[in-house]
């Protein structure tokens, strides 16, 4: 029985820091989603900043980053975080869309590139009424 002993010890290890990794980040994107309900804008984006520089931000995390980012009026912030929610295939398009609303009045081209595949192919009617918003705010 003694032999399995450093198997477990290893299997334990591992165990032991994957739950610290979870442990670590569920009360950052919890830390996060308690912030806006209490409309603390800055204290996010700096929250999200900080957490960036250690480990990736997860894509809703980078979707309430952007939205402080938008609400603290650093439009710089909300494209990163926008493109970094973009890379989930589930938030992809919401992204695309918001990042359309930043470009509608400095490169509505650009914006309108980006909504054409949403308005083609919303999953939902929420979504494509925010695209049709975007295509009226560019003509």
């Amino acid at each position: 029985m003694w032999w399995y002993i450093p198997e477990m010890l290893h299997f334990a290890r591992g165990s032991i820091l994957f739950f610290l990794g979870v442990a670590v980040a569920i009360p950052a994107a919890a830390g996060l989603l308690d912030l806006a309900q209490q409309g603390k804008w800055p204290e996010i984006l700096h929250l999200a900043r900080l957490r960036h520089q250690q480990l990736p931000l997860t894509a809703d995390e980078a979707m309430v980053a952007a939205y402080a980012a938008a609400q603290t009026g650093d439009l710089d912030a909300r494209r990163e975080f926008l493109a970094q929610a973009a890379t989930d295939a589930q938030l992809a398009e919401v992204a695309a869309v918001e990042s359309a609303l930043t470009l509608t009045t400095t490169d509505p081209a650009a914006a309108l590139e980006l909504i054409l595949p949403v308005l083609d192919n919303a999953p939902t009617p929420v979504l494509r009424a925010a695209a049709l918003h975007v295509l009226e705010r560019c003509s």
